[in-house]
C-alpha cells in the first residue's frame, strides 16, 4: 500500500509502479479524485488498472456519471464492505 495526501504528491509518484488498485477519496485537499479518476483512466499503462471511488457526500451513480470507477464505497463504511468491494477488484 502506498498512500499520498494530495493529489500533487500523487501526481509525482514512480510511474514504473503498476498498482492493483487505486482507492481514491473524491474530496481531497488540492482537488477532486474524479479528476484523478478521469487522469488514470487516460494512461495508457494504468488504463485497466481497476479505480475505487469513496465518498462520504456522493453516490455511486453520481461517480460514474463523472468518471469511469469500477467500484464505490460510501462513507462512513463497514469495514466488511470496504473488504469486499477491494476484494472484488484484487485478486490473490
Amino acid at each position: 500500500v502506498v498512500s499520498f495526501s494530495t493529489i500533487h504528491d500523487f501526481m509525482g509518484r514512480d510511474l514504473k509502479e503498476r498498482p492493483n488498485l487505486y482507492l481514491l477519496d473524491v474530496m481531497l485537499p488540492d482537488g477532486s479524485g474524479l479528476d484523478v479518476c478521469n487522469h488514470l483512466r487516460k494512461e495508457s499503462d494504468h488504463k485497466d488498472t481497476p479505480i475505487v471511488m469513496m465518498s462520504a457526500h456522493a453516490n455511486f451513480k453520481q461517480i460514474c456519471d463523472n468518471c469511469k470507477a469500477d467500484g464505490f464505497v460510501s462513507k462512513p463504511f463497514d469495514l466488511n464492505n470496504f473488504l469486499q468491494v477491494i476484494g472484488t477488484h484484487v485478486k490473490p
